[in-house]
């Protein structure tokens, strides 16, 4: 395993208070997250750049290290870090600070005070046409955001991975999936630091070895997994995430029980869009399209496309019933990509002024078609993430810089929790 570009401190508790048992907060395959609260002692440094203060509450990723099994392992986690940096908008969780112990590797995320999106949704789980425009366009403005702007797929996007808060304001979580596709739309002016330096470290870690900092140097260039697989045309992708939620493309690769298949850029951001119109489903309707856990039978249904007879549906616009089944097209060439959904007529209705009505988060200004942007994109998603990476990696004062720029994003880190 290399070792990891993050700043080192002795112990968790070193800058957290936290409690193993009353601060849990959920466990998935990897990692465990845990309500924390930021300490003010000498023994617990400011790290630069850093929007935690005292007394915040944040939500603690705590990845176990003897988990990272391989290189690809930590590159997951560097590259998940530098997603989360690199994105800042209203509607997906921010990035407070990163660190290590010997033992684990820590993230620092945004503590949301709200439920995961079924749980917020109640029992019945199907909701007025009113509140689900709202909540859904909230998620589709995210997702313009990271396709268009920062070229990023999250490729897990599922209820669990959505919370909402009491005011219906969406955050969407867990990157640990997430890839570059293509070409960012800016440049970062950074250059890639490959120094090491360590604060707090244990004598063994101090002074990495000269194998120890080759790894870093690995680490560091390939931080987001094969990205250059990603700028030529066709491209390879690898099918991921929770098949509830996956794409027609992804499923039928798992039910010949293929590694990857065959796509284009443009197509990459299709598979999230796949996964809102699921989720729109769930909203409107209260249960799922498809109901099978067999891939192939899956695949089958999904091709034959979702039914909107269920009596629920009687009840929907068909504008609604239109959103829905363009996002849920299995030719994903055919399927509206987040430019295009923020424009439909069901999601634009307007108020009495003219504007659309709830739009309430920053809009990224963008054309509607990855296409034709393509010559016009100045540097690869690779290069730009690598340079986003920068700061997670020590500047030269000595000093991490991994939460740089995150006291320019549009809201604070605030006290906020998981249900």
């Amino acid at each position: 395993m290399s070792l990891l570009p993050f700043i080192i401190v002795d112990s968790i508790r070193t800058l957290y208070d936290v409690d193993e048992i009353y601060d849990f907060i959920n466990s998935g395959t990897y990692a465990s997250v845990y309500r924390a609260v930021r300490r003010d002692t000498p023994q617990s440094p400011f790290i630069q750049g850093a929007s935690v203060a005292p007394g915040s509450v944040v939500a603690l990723k705590v990845i176990q290290k003897n988990g990272i099994k391989t290189e690809k392992d930590a590159r997951d986690i560097i590259n998940e870090v530098a997603i989360l940096k690199y994105a800042q908008h209203p509607n997906i969780v921010r990035l407070a600070e990163v660190f290590q112990t010997t033992r684990e590797v820590c993230i620092a995320l945004e503590f949301v005070e709200g439920k995961e999106l079924l749980q917020g949704l109640g029992v019945s789980r199907a909701i007025t046409e009113v509140r689900a425009r709202n909540l859904i366009r909230q998620i589709i403005s995210a997702l313009m955001y990271l396709h268009e702007e920062k070229r990023v797929v999250h490729r897990d996007l599922k209820p669990e991975n959505i919370l909402v808060t009491a005011d219906d304001h969406i955050v969407i979580v867990d990157f640990g999936l997430a890839k570059v596709f293509g070409h960012t739309r800016h440049r970062p002016h950074a250059r890639l630091s490959l120094r090491p330096s360590f604060h707090q470290a244990p004598p063994d870690l101090a002074r990495p070895s000269e194998a120890q900092g080759h790894l870093i140097r690995s680490a560091s260039i390939e931080s987001v997994d094969s990205v250059a697989s990603h700028t030529d045309s066709p491209i390879l992708a690898t099918p991921c995430g929770t098949l509830k939620y996956a794409a027609p493309e992804a499923v039928r690769t798992m039910a010949s029980h293929g590694a990857q298949w065959s796509t284009t850029r443009g197509s990459m951001p299709k598979l999230d869009m796949y996964s809102c119109g699921i989720i729109g489903y769930i909203m409107l309707c209260g249960q799922l399209p498809y109901e099978t856990s067999n891939k192939a039978t899956l695949a089958a249904q999904m091709e034959r496309g979702a039914s909107f007879q269920s009596p629920r549906w009687a009840t929907r616009s068909e504008d609604a019933k239109n959103f829905v089944a363009l996002l849920l097209q299995p030719d994903p060439s055919l399927r509206m990509g987040a430019s295009d959904a923020l424009q439909h007529p069901w999601i634009r209705p307007c108020d009495d002024e003219g504007s659309p009505c709830g739009l309430t988060t920053t809009m990224v200004t963008s054309p509607n078609s990855l296409k034709d942007d393509e010559e016009s994109a100045t540097k690869s998603g690779r290069e730009a993430l690598s340079m986003a990476f920068q700061a997670m990696m020590p500047s030269c004062s000595g000093q991490p810089d991994v939460n740089a720029d995150v006291n320019g994003m549009q809201r604070p880190v605030k006290s906020v929790s998981y249900f």
